[in-house]
């Protein structure tokens, strides 16, 4: 293998690890977001059930309040009735007593079963605040690895390029704007030719670039993709 190969193979290793940490390293945003929205969903979770608690609380402040509201006035009536000395008007005063109290026993009704829901309602917050907390927990773990492998990622992408620098430096210009322009395009610039296939594009070669590659004493490219070829016997 010629030497300018063996030096191209080495720089297209360090190129690729390098692209495979900028890979990563761009994809750590959506990470931390899908880490953030899961602990946000647990929150919002929580927050549904504590509004939920919160409305059947106002909801029976409401019928303790209207409740309150006619008792007094069937204690009102009552007094009006131990007042009167007219058979209609304490028959009258009797049917509002009896419709108010039908309303308080509706009322109550309701503030029973308002009563019966806090207790579900109070066990579902407790059980949103366990998972929030559990996930919280969770999270805060998967972020802090996150970041510390952020950190080692962009330690390793800063030592790959020091190294594709020293590797870049060490060949001729031309032949590194060839390498250059080729794996900007083709993703590979150099691959084996084997059995008179190439590695790149997997087209057969002509015969004048096989027995050019098998020579081994220039830089061959694939007469299909341009590719840089190295002769696998």
């Amino acid at each position: 293998m010629l030497p300018i190969i063996e030096k191209l193979l080495i720089l297209q290793d360090r190129d690729k690890a390098i692209a495979q940490v900028n890979d990563a390293l761009a994809h750590a945003p959506k990470e931390r977001k899908t880490f953030e929205e899961r602990k946000s969903a647990t929150a919002q979770k929580l927050e549904s059930a504590k509004e939920a608690q919160r409305a059947n609380e106002t909801k029976r402040k409401s019928l303790e309040l209207e409740s309150a509201q006619l008792s007094a006035q069937v204690a009102k009536f009552k007094a009006q009735q131990n007042l009167t000395r007219k058979n209609d008007e304490f028959a009258a005063l009797a049917n509002e007593i009896r419709h108010f109290e039908e309303k308080i026993t509706v009322l109550d009704d309701q503030q029973l079963e308002l009563m019966e829901a806090a207790q579900t309602l109070a066990a579902a917050v407790e059980t949103a605040i366990t998972e929030h907390r559990k996930v919280e927990s969770e999270v805060a773990g998967l972020l802090t690895d996150l970041e510390k492998r952020c950190s080692n990622l962009a330690a390793r992408r800063e030592e790959l390029c020091a190294e594709r620098t020293k590797l870049a430096a060490d060949l001729d210009e031309d032949t590194l704007d060839t390498y250059e322009r080729i794996i900007r395009k083709k993703g590979d610039a150099v691959v084996p030719l084997e059995h008179g296939v190439c590695g790149g594009c997997h087209m057969k070669v002509s015969n004048a670039t096989l027995s050019d590659a098998m020579v081994q004493k220039q830089i061959v490219f694939c007469d299909k993709c341009g590719r840089i070829l190295y002769f696998v016997e």
